[in-house]
């Protein structure tokens, strides 16, 4: 048995709040009941999708991704299954899919297994934090970067294969600079998914943990307050790859929401995960049966 574990925040979380993810439900006779329509399509459920599709039984997938969730708690929750699923299952083959969070958020209220978000002061800067005033923003994006190492070692030395990417840009060039991390990310490079992407008009002008570096252009946008350039960098992630290839209006699910429709999902899985999987020998490039395919023209609409 090969078990799939995708991690990470609301941009992996299906809103189940469970990690017991059944593929059977995502049939070729399938309806949009079965998506939980009018939610968006993420990524394990396109992998869903093509295990069905291919007729591959062998194949657990593992959700513990769950809104508002940093890096260190990915990474832990990421340590925690792998050695569930070690001594439940010693001899199958672990797999794990990190879609990586924001460097750091405000105190959002959320829930995370056996602790709170004050064990967490490199993920959370609250009011109960020293980090909140003063703080050497250095520290921070080191911590950060020593977490994803350590994280890709932990993968590594438990013989699990591991797929690392951002959900979004939280890295640019001249905080590389500033806060002296270039040999650390050298070594991040190495592993982890990054998308050098090039100037661009944004239709929503933050991320879900803060605002973009971004110049507003002189008018509005189907109600919005206008459009948002996006200056050039190297760091990007799923949104970033996925901008490049839809036009405006078509990338969010909502006009005021910075989470990537299915379309945006669909992109990045048909061309960055799906060959990942494919080389790892667990699905082919093969293209999804036309029922699947009708559904999630459905979706693109939204």
């Amino acid at each position: 048995m090969k078990h799939i574990i995708f991690a990470g925040c609301s941009f992996s979380d299906d809103g189940k709040m469970t990690d017991n993810f059944e593929t059977i439900k995502y049939k070729k006779d399938m309806s949009l009941s079965d998506l939980s329509f009018p939610t968006t399509v993420k990524m394990h459920q396109l992998l869903a999708m093509d295990l069905e599709n291919q007729e591959v039984k062998d194949v657990k997938i593992h959700t513990i991704a769950r809104g508002s969730y940093g890096n260190h708690v990915i990474s832990d929750m990421v340590r925690k299954k792998v050695t569930e699923l070690k001594e439940n299952y010693p001899d199958d083959e672990i797999f794990s899919i990190i879609q990586l969070s924001a460097l750091f958020r405000n105190g959002l209220n959320i829930e995370i297994p056996d602790a709170n978000i004050d064990d967490y002061p490199y993920d959370y800067i609250t009011d109960n934090t020293a980090l909140k005033n003063n703080f050497d923003f250095s520290i921070l994006y080191n911590k950060h970067m020593d977490n994803i190492i350590d994280l890709k070692k932990f993968c590594d030395e438990n013989k699990v294969e591991s797929f690392f990417y951002f959900g979004w840009a939280n890295i640019f060039e001249n905080d590389v600079v500033a806060y002296k991390l270039t040999n650390k990310l050298k070594e991040i490079e190495k592993f982890c998914y990054l998308f050098e992407y090039s100037d661009v008009y944004d239709e929503i002008g933050f991320y879900c943990a803060g605002s973009k570096p971004v110049k507003l252009k002189d008018y509005s946008y189907m109600g919005n307050s206008g459009l948002y350039y996006i200056k050039s960098d190297r760091y990007g992630g799923l949104i970033e790859y996925a901008r490049e290839k839809s036009d405006i209006g078509k990338r969010y699910h909502l006009i005021f929401d910075p989470h990537p429709n299915t379309k945006t999902y669909y992109i990045f899985y048909n061309d960055i995960l799906k060959n990942w999987l494919n080389n790892k020998g667990i699905i082919s490039t093969l293209p999804m049966d036309i029922s699947y395919e009708n559904i999630l023209n459905i979706y693109f609409l939204q």
